[in-house]
């Protein structure tokens, strides 16, 4: 598949099936939907007596009607979703979608039935094909609420690579679709590169150009490790908020703020704060650790101790308070373009 266009709709298509980490996790869940579609068409074509039903038929309705609700939704989210406003809930975006599918396409194909003297197996037939299409939401909301935690780049611009972890190779620049980034995955933005990093509960990292993260948790207790480059951070706090970034030189510990930190060549590091307040210790052993206020910077050389905090430079202040402008407006998250704001 050489075509853009095409390998772009791949994407979109496997973002908005389940958001796979995996080919086999890819080609398990197609397996299953069909595999289920079969048998509750089975279930109702016995009940209605349809004996045209066939399993040839059963097929195809399955795939039809899961196939067509997944390709509508990619459909959406390369085209629609970039201008309607956040405000539209996602399911009546998504409802819409469905809708205009099945008015589409449903409704000619039945009429097509009916003229081939399908009329027996009709009502088989269209509930297989809804079937289908419930069968894909069901799947890719339970793995959206019981699958792996992962991370997400929301946002991107410029060279940016990710790979799902530190024994594979860094993969192609990212695209315009969405990424998921499992536990160990990593990613590395270009001098011209930039990215956000969606890590649940609310917690977002900003990366910089010449930076490459390596996600080891998510969530309320998410962890990352910055082994070079600057990150911009928003983390949103609650009682169970146990956040941590981590250098070569210091481990921060953050309960909910708006923050910088970065690392330089040399492996130091220096740690700003916007709002809120973090807790700064070195990675050496016996290091103290420091808690740096609203307003405040700490230095941290590598292998030695967290300086003292002092004032922060205004314009890293400025550069921090950008970017949770950026990540609070809505229409920014969902159309991606929150590094084009900053």
């Amino acid at each position: 598949m050489s075509n853009p266009f095409l390998l772009k709709l791949w994407e979109y298509v496997q973002w908005s099936l389940l958001e796979p980490l995996s080919d086999i996790h890819l080609w398990t869940a197609l397996g299953l939907t069909l595999g289920l579609g079969l048998w509750v068409l089975r279930k109702t074509a016995d009940a209605f007596e349809a004996s045209r039903a066939t399993y040839p038929m059963a097929f195809i309705s399955v795939a039809l009607g899961g196939g067509l609700l997944v390709l509508t939704l990619a459909l959406l989210d390369m085209f629609a979703l970039k201008s309607i406003p956040a405000s539209v809930p996602t399911w009546a975006i998504f409802a819409s979608g469905a809708g205009v599918m099945l008015l589409a396409v449903v409704v000619p194909l039945t009429k097509f039935l009916l003229k081939a003297g399908y009329g027996t197996s009709l009502s088989a037939w269209v509930s297989a094909l809804v079937v289908g299409a419930v069968v894909v939401f069901v799947a890719s909301f339970a793995f959206g609420l019981l699958g792996v935690k992962v991370g997400k780049l929301v946002s991107f611009k410029g060279g940016v690579t990710y790979r799902k972890s530190a024994e594979k190779d860094w993969g192609k620049p990212v695209g315009d679709a969405k990424v998921l980034l499992p536990i160990g995955g990593e990613v590395s933005t270009q001098p011209d590169g930039e990215a956000t990093l969606d890590l649940g509960a609310d917690s977002y990292l900003g990366l910089r150009g010449g930076t490459i993260v390596r996600v080891k948790a998510v969530g309320e207790e998410a962890m990352v490790e910055v082994d070079q480059g600057r990150v911009l951070g928003k983390v949103r706090h609650s009682a169970k908020t146990k956040f941590q970034l981590r250098t070569p030189a210091a481990i921060t510990g953050i309960l909910g703020t708006q923050f910088l930190v970065s690392t330089d060549a040399n492996k130091n590091t220096s740690v700003t704060v916007a709002d809120g307040s973090v807790a700064v210790s070195g990675t050496a052993p016996g290091s103290r650790t420091v808690t740096v206020a609203k307003g405040q910077s700490v230095a941290v050389p590598a292998g030695g101790q967290p300086g003292n905090p002092v004032p922060a430079d205004p314009r890293l202040l400025q550069e921090i308070t950008a970017f949770d402008s950026a990540l609070a407006n809505e229409v920014q998250k969902r159309n991606r373009t929150i590094e084009e704001n900053l």
